[in-house]
């Protein structure tokens, strides 16, 4: 059996993010200095990587309630690996990965990407833990 190895990558992310008044050089300091070791890290497989910091405004954000409640069902979801193969070495049967987490016309969508398998326990234990978000 030949497999091939297939890589997704994101090619567009935006973010929209309520500073302080008072706190946009603090926060535009930081967010340079956490970019510039990004792109130190990332020179091999990313040079083209670029950012830029806008100003926006507050209404295009989630409240913090809201906003608390996705980090927190984002970071409760299985993400990885759930299952591997007991065929193939290396392979995995079941994943799970969040993939885009989109905000419109105040609705928040949460697209997961799962891979399925023939592995009927593995299914369900996934299944079981995304209803516990």
């Amino acid at each position: 059996m030949k497999l091939k190895n297939y890589l997704f990558a994101a090619t567009s992310v935006r973010a929209t993010v309520v500073v302080p008044n008072g706190q946009k050089e603090q926060f535009t300091e930081r967010f340079n200095n956490y970019m510039a070791e990004a792109r130190q890290q990332y020179a091999q497989t990313d040079p083209d990587m670029t950012y830029a910091v806008e100003a926006a405004q507050a209404s295009d954000c989630m409240k913090a309630a809201e906003t608390g409640i996705l980090l927190k069902g984002l970071s409760g979801a299985p993400q990885g690996v759930i299952e591997w193969s007991t065929e193939v070495a290396g392979m995995f049967e079941t994943s799970n990965n969040v993939g885009i987490v989109g905000m419109d016309d105040g609705i928040c969508t949460v697209n997961e990407h799962v891979e399925i398998s023939s592995i009927d326990h593995a299914w369900t234990y996934l299944l079981e833990l995304l209803r516990k978000i």
